[in-house]
């Protein structure tokens, strides 16, 4: 039915695998479902990074503010979760629709596999994790940002925010790009502090910092 020349569709509901704590699967649920019930599933996220002199980065994306989740706090460069009946290898669909960026799967750095719980109030994430590093020498200004999912890009220097979860420092001042609502990316700058990340917990956060040293260390 016609609404002033508008369609009304019904929302397609997503699925995703459901697995036991052992990673073995058991069938399938809605994802709000899984969230509500807490029950284990699969991610993918990738973390972007590049070296300039001896600096070495990571990009961090800021979550728009409609999500459901941690909006507007900074999380991993890219990341979704793995609907029913995908493979991990279809992760990389959230490169291309996250950051306009194609990258073939093996082109990935595989660093692990990790379980994740956060539990908020009417929400609980259990998830295993599979975590990967990509890196990528394309100027932060060049990224095709989805604006559904994300409000800005930012770069952050790995000793930096090393400090920051060390809890060395109180923030970091970080310089990037924002979308607008047209899509447009322009300059941004933000002070970020511990706060402002997801809470992936310390322990992630250095994994990601001593996998990038790796990289780098054995070129």
């Amino acid at each position: 039915m016609n609404l002033k020349g508008k369609t009304q569709e019904k929302k397609k509901v997503e699925y995703l695998d459901i697995f036991d704590d052992e990673m073995n699967l058991i069938g399938s649920a809605p994802r709000a479902e899984v969230h509500k019930n807490g029950y284990w599933h699969l991610a993918f996220q990738c973390w972007f990074m590049r070296k300039d002199g001896d600096k070495k980065y990571v990009i961090f994306q800021k979550r728009c503010y409609s999500k459901d989740t941690y909006p507007n706090l900074f999380d991993t460069s890219s990341a979704g979760h793995l609907s029913s009946g995908e493979r991990i290898e279809d992760g990389v669909r959230e490169l291309q629709e996250e950051l306009g960026i194609e990258v073939k799967y093996n082109e990935l750095i595989p660093i692990g596999i990790i379980k994740q719980v956060k539990e908020e109030k009417e929400f609980m994430d259990y998830q295993f994790a599979y975590l990967y590093l990509y890196e990528s020498n394309i100027p932060i200004k060049e990224y095709r940002i989805q604006k559904e999912e994300i409000t800005a890009l930012v770069e952050m220097d790995i000793e930096s925010m090393k400090s920051l979860i060390e809890g060395n420092i109180n923030s970091v001042k970080v310089y990037g790009v924002s979308v607008d609502e047209n899509g447009e990316n322009h300059k941004a700058e933000y002070n970020i502090a511990y706060e402002d990340l997801v809470p992936h917990g310390r322990d992630y956060y250095n994994k990601v910092y001593d996998e990038v040293v790796k990289y780098y260390k054995q070129l």
